[in-house]
């Protein structure tokens, strides 16, 4: 069953899973591409599991049950050996000798520089009275989806980490102007955040934010490759790069072939022709192949037509009349005899009564 109410339209049916949907409207008109719409299934094909390393994992832990469903390994920093295999690796108050090449990474106040994180640590600083992190303002749409949700609800510390940036990273928080919750990725092309202060000297956990903190950054650890199948020309399309990914590839309706950059978080490609547009990620020697779709912008689905002559035309029938409309045809032309011969005898009668 279907419901519409001025643009919107709202799609009811009993189906427990799809590979695509396709809407094909009856009473269509004069542009075919209008009459039709392809939906597609979208669901991610990750499994993702986590690793976290740390003494004091409880807040952490907690916020990936309560957040997620994921598969949660807990170790000691004692405990670590440079393990492999997981989705995410959360360092918390250590930093390893290399960094993980399989997965996103989390450092929680990191103790040391890791080569290839894209950030260096240069020193702790202590806040004798305290301070309050400030909440990024930038418009970048990478920022707006950091800080979903998020109310900007006050987060004291009493010490951070002062990080050198070499690579481009969104800020969440700062601490006069010095980057203390960020996000980007590394020099493994892999999502990567680091909270560069100690969560256990802060009221960050307790704060009315804290969930809507984590659940954003989480989100974009995790990320569905597609976010949404259904765009309108001239929209951009985002991939989000996950780890190890080492191509995207998007086949257009034309049938040609675009490749997009897989070094940043997120690739973008501005959809140009109406259809459906292919697109292959290659994660670890592995493709998988997800499917857009591109409607005609809404300026061009209003017909406007111009004419300085109007003809009919159609095939023969109805005793000698044409077309579909061959008795309204025979009706205009009767009427018009009947009104020339009255208006004939009118004349005339006015002539002779003269």
């Amino acid at each position: 069953t279907a419901t519409s109410e001025k643009s919107a339209f709202e799609l009811y049916a009993p189906i427990a899973s799809f590979e695509s949907l396709r809407i094909k409207v009856e009473n269509d008109d004069a542009l075919e591409l209008d009459n039709e719409y392809i939906i597609f299934n979208k669901e991610s094909e990750s499994l993702y599991s986590t690793l976290i390393v740390s003494d004091r994992p409880f807040f952490i832990e907690q916020a990936f049950k309560s957040i997620m469903e994921s598969s949660v390994t807990v170790i000691s920093p004692k405990d670590y050996a440079d393990q492999s295999g997981y989705g995410l690796y959360i360092f918390d108050s250590y930093s390893p000798s290399e960094l993980p090449r399989d997965g996103a990474v989390w450092f929680i106040n990191p103790i040391g520089t890791v080569k290839d994180s894209g950030f260096s640590y240069q020193s702790e600083v202590e806040l004798e009275n305290g301070g309050e992190l400030s909440l990024s303002t930038s418009s970048s749409s990478l920022a707006k989806k950091l800080r979903n949700e998020i109310k900007g609800v006050e987060i004291s510390l009493s010490a951070y980490v002062k990080c050198g940036l070499y690579k481009e990273f969104t800020t969440l928080y700062s601490y006069q102007g010095n980057p203390v919750i960020f996000a980007g990725t590394n020099n493994y092309g892999n999502r990567e955040v680091v909270f560069a202060m100690d969560i256990h000297k802060s009221n960050i956990t307790v704060s009315f934010d804290y969930a809507a903190i984590m659940r954003n950054l989480i989100e974009y650890s995790f990320p569905d490759i597609i976010e949404k199948t259904g765009y309108v020309v001239e929209d951009t399309l985002e991939v989000n790069v996950i780890a190890n990914c080492e191509s995207i590839r998007i086949d257009t309706p034309s049938g040609s072939v675009k490749y997009l950059d897989t070094s940043r978080a997120v690739s973008e490609y501005i959809l140009t022709e109406v259809g459906v547009h292919t697109v292959t990620v290659t994660v670890a020697g592995t493709p998988r192949v997800f499917n857009v779709y591109a409607e005609s912008a809404e300026s061009e689905r209003v017909s406007t037509v111009y004419a300085d002559e109007i003809a009919i035309y159609g095939e023969a029938g109805n005793d000698g009349f044409d077309g579909k409309y061959d008795m309204m045809t025979a009706l205009f032309i009767t009427l018009a005899l009947l009104f020339f011969a009255d208006w004939g005898v009118y004349c005339y009668e006015k002539h002779q009564l003269r």
